[in-house]
């Protein structure tokens, strides 16, 4: 017997260790269950269908579901294992002569915890519960599996086989029986198939652990891509509780402190952050098993010159090698997956969701009226009758001077703003911050970890190269990393400032395009279609412009990128060759391969770096969007629309008194329900203001305004609408002066219909 404790020992202490922690859980649920002497009710729960706050069930995909397979198999395969190891450890114990007496006693307690995990699994009612429990038992067999394979390596390094054959023939017993074990608990659904709003529900929180790990659970829609070539929004899941807009808008808001926006999002994702962040810490040192059983393998083969048997060493390092690349490649895989869809989506979700909304609140601002406009035109244009009657017009004297359009300053309306002002006033700027800057941010939230595996894949690897080729020969290939950085630096700097450069030309353009589409009839009126396109062909050039700048950049980047970690391994392995006089194969491709991940770490980080730049300015850009003004609610219930006392004005972000400011002073009005009102007057005498200021979208400086309230949506049935009966009660539509694309059939001369039958003129 062992007198003193044997690495097989200690392999299987430690299992036992890991195997008592991991069925805690499992005895303190059948402590509780004893306790409650599980009621009729927890019974009866059985039956009902499966919901969550993902969807519910059906009666269908309730009926399909089923886990009785993998439940046998778990069980059948653990109480193998277990007898297994019993007969090893009585065996061990009637025959003195033979070694690992403690070793096998400590497997038989294992796996007996092991019978109780897997009797509790395949006895639970509860889908979610026993997925849970089912991947504690899978980690339990594979503590198991490692304690049999050190064990497993130990008898056969025996000279003597032959004695030992029975218990070589039960760890294989016991070997394959937890690799079932481990499979089987691993392919446990979670739940049956649920549904939102009659759509399926992604599978990855459904199918089982050991689809969700591998990606089985996206074959489906693969398949589908693939025989359907093109998709509609119809064959599309529905995503999971967690990972919809609503939820993670709501989410952040209440998580989200009156602070910077960048504060916010770490506050709300810290836990996240800490994962991934120790996630990635662990993979890239992970990332070096493949080269650390390269180098031990080639050392090995080295060997056989000197005479030495390495036949058995060999085999164990290739195998080593082959699952080290496997794993390491998975882990990657799922380091990139889990980065996408706990971050990257979810950020650029939450802030996209949280700008549309902004956009639905924030004021429609129009810039101040800087021309000057006397004392005796603010008092006429703000003259208005105050009663109006069925057909009679509501006259507004005077107005502000009349705009005209002018290619070289753009479509120039009631109000005169800068450049820059249009460009972040304009609806494309909403447009903007979530197709460009939240794609930024929610970009650098998926490869920030680059930073974590950076500093990690370098210490490892300097330690690597400092037991490979030494001091000298690493010192001089890092001195080339040196000499090169500056360059990369300044190269870096001017591109950063070149993307910035590209994105403000950008919005230029699109700010032209946009005043040209919403003036494109003044345009065509007025004969000014050539001025328009060469304005917006001069734009386009400086965008082409810009965008060749940062191309040219962004290529001498990637060739400093290429060149430098290149002669970082040329000038090493030549200093070494130098130095020692000779080059191993051993030593130079663990080398080659060790240097390979240090170049495509160094080669990344600095372009990591500017995207965080530009990260930093896309969300300072949305951060200031977010602080701008919103839309008071003035507009209270009444009757008929009607103003007393108001005075009015267009939105301003400001709302300090400038005497520039167009006001319509002490408005008292009320419209007749039922009947015909028109509101006439010259060209900017504020007419539109007017109208704005009805459906809430203009600044009330004082007064009050009544509109009577529209009927909730679920209460109108359109549907329903005939000739005799198509008018919704106070119901308030406005048409904007600004054209807009309605994606409709055109049928005779309705063609904007909404969601009204047409019905065709007799």
């Amino acid at each position: 017997m062992d007198q003193n404790p044997s690495p097989p020992a200690i392999a299987g202490g430690s299992a036992l260790i890991v195997l008592f922690f991991l069925t805690v859980p499992t005895f303190l649920k059948l402590f509780e269950n004893v306790r409650s002497k599980l009621k009729p009710t927890d019974y009866e729960d059985v039956h009902k269908l499966y919901e969550d706050e993902d969807g519910a069930a059906t009666e269908e995909s309730q009926k399909e579901y089923s886990a009785a397979l993998p439940k046998y198999l778990v069980l059948s395969s653990t109480i193998i294992g277990f007898l297994a190891s019993t007969a090893t450890a009585v065996i061990t114990t009637v025959m003195p002569m033979t070694t690992m007496y403690l070793n096998n006693w400590l497997l038989f307690s294992s796996w007996s915890l092991l019978v109780i995990e897997t009797v509790y699994v395949a006895a639970d009612h509860d889908s979610r519960r026993r997925f849970d429990y089912g991947r504690l038992s899978a980690t339990a067999s594979i503590a198991i599996f490692a304690a049999l394979g050190v064990r497993y390596g130990a008898i056969l390094s025996y000279s003597d086989l032959k004695v030992y054959s029975i218990f070589v023939a039960l760890d294989a017993v016991q070997i394959v029986a937890a690799v079932i074990s481990c499979i089987s608990s691993l392919s446990l659904p979670r739940r049956p198939s649920v549904f939102e709003r009659d759509h399926t529900v992604e599978g990855q929180y459904t199918v089982s652990a050991l689809s969700r790990y591998t990606f089985g659970w996206a074959g489906k829609m693969l398949s589908l891509v693939r025989n359907k070539k093109t998709l509609d929004l119809t064959d599309l899941p529905k995503l999971h509780f967690k990972a919809r807009s609503a939820y993670l808008e709501g989410n952040f808001e209440s998580k989200k402190k009156r602070d910077s926006l960048w504060k916010g999002l770490i506050i709300a994702h810290y836990p996240e952050i800490i994962f991934q962040s120790s996630y990635a810490i662990v993979q890239s040192a992970a990332q070096f098993a493949p080269q650390l059983a390269m180098y031990w393998l080639l050392k090995t083969i080295e060997g056989r010159s000197n005479g030495v048997q390495t036949a058995k060493v060999a085999w164990v390092l290739v195998l080593a090698l082959g699952l080290s690349i496997v794993f390491a490649s998975w882990g990657q895989a799922w380091a990139h997956f889990i980065a996408y869809a706990r971050l990257g989506l979810p950020v650029r979700s939450e802030l996209s969701a949280m700008i549309f909304s902004k956009a639905t609140r924030r004021k429609d601002v129009k810039g101040v009226q800087k021309a000057k406009i006397s004392a005796d035109l603010h008092s006429a244009a703000a003259t208005v009758p105050v009663e109006v009657n069925g057909s009679s017009p509501l006259n507004a004297s005077d107005s502000s001077p009349v705009a005209a359009i002018d290619p070289a300053r753009g479509v120039k309306g009631k109000t005169g703003t800068s450049d820059e002002e249009n460009i972040q006033k304009t609806r494309q700027s909403t447009i903007n911050l979530v197709g460009v800057d939240a794609k930024r941010v929610a970009d650098f939230m998926l490869f920030y970890t680059i930073f974590p595996e950076t500093i990690t894949e370098l210490a490892v690897s300097i330690i690597f190269l400092l037991n490979i080729i030494g001091w000298q020969s690493l010192l001089a290939g890092l001195a080339v990393l040196v000499v090169l950085l500056p360059v990369n630096i300044y190269v870096s700097k001017h591109y950063s400032d070149a993307q910035d450069d590209l994105m403000k030309v950008r919005d230029q353009k699109m700010v032209v395009v946009t005043e040209a589409l919403q003036g494109i009839r003044q345009i065509k009126f007025s004969a000014e279609e050539q001025q328009w396109q060469e304005k917006i062909g001069k734009k386009r050039d400086e965008e082409l412009k810009t965008q060749w700048k940062v191309f040219y950049l962004d290529t001498v980047l990637i060739s400093v990128w290429i060149l430098g970690p290149l002669m970082l391994s040329t000038v090493s392995l030549a200093v070494y060759a130098i130095l020692q006089g000779n080059l191993t194969a051993s030593v130079a491709f663990t080398t080659l391969t060790v240097m390979s991940n240090m170049e495509a770490t160094l080669a990344i980080l600095p372009e990591t770096i500017s995207e965080g730049l530009e990260a930093w300015v896309s969300i300072k850009r949305i951060d200031e969007y977010l602080n701008a003004a919103e839309r008071d609610t003035y507009v209270t219930s009444g009757t008929a629309v009607s103003f007393k006392d108001v005075s009015i004005a267009w939105p301003a972000d400001s709302q300090e008194e400038d005497p520039a400011r167009f006001i319509l002073r002490d408005i008292n009005v009320r419209f007749p329900p039922q009947e015909l009102s028109v509101i006439s007057g010259q060209t900017g005498s504020g007419k539109s203001l007017l109208l704005a200021a009805i459906i809430g979208e203009a600044d009330k400086q004082s007064g009050t305004i009544k509109v009577p309230k529209a009927p909730a949506m679920q209460d109108r049935y359109d549907y329903k609408a005939n000739k005799s009966d198509w008018i919704v009660e106070n119901a308030t539509a406005f048409v904007a002066q600004i054209p807009w694309i309605e994606k409709c059939q055109h049928q005779g001369q309705h063609p904007l219909r909404f969601t009204v039958r047409f019905w065709p003129i007799q």
